[in-house]
């Protein structure tokens, strides 16, 4: 009596691992494949949202116009300022002359 199995069970026992061995390799390549699909898929959708170059351009143009904008209402703001100085003075003046011109109370 052999300690070793005879040569035909070893052959099987051989053959089922290799069957298996080969069933999880095409197992890992179908995922392997999936997962390089679903890393195109994603970059696709990256690519789709990044702003390229001409939008950069675009943008930056954008904040140029609305600085622009900015430093012109600021000074329009400063003008309406002075303006407004300006007639609160004319006011002040202007009430007091008709307060000069009023006759004055006796005490």
């Amino acid at each position: 009596m052999s300690t070793h199995p005879r040569l035909e069970a070893r052959m099987s026992v051989q053959e089922r691992r290799q069957t298996n061995l080969e069933a999880r390799v095409e197992e890992l390549s179908e995922d392997i494949s999936d997962g390089f699909k679903q890393i195109s898929e994603y970059f696709g959708k990256i690519e789709a949202t990044m702003a390229t170059k001409e939008d950069i351009a675009s943008i930056k143009e954008d904040i140029i116009n609305v600085k622009g904008d900015i430093t012109d209402i600021k000074e329009e703001i400063t003008d309406i300022k002075l303006t407004i100085a300006t007639l609160n003075q004319n006011t002040v003046l202007l009430l007091t002359q008709i307060l000069e011109r009023l006759p004055k109370s006796e005490k």
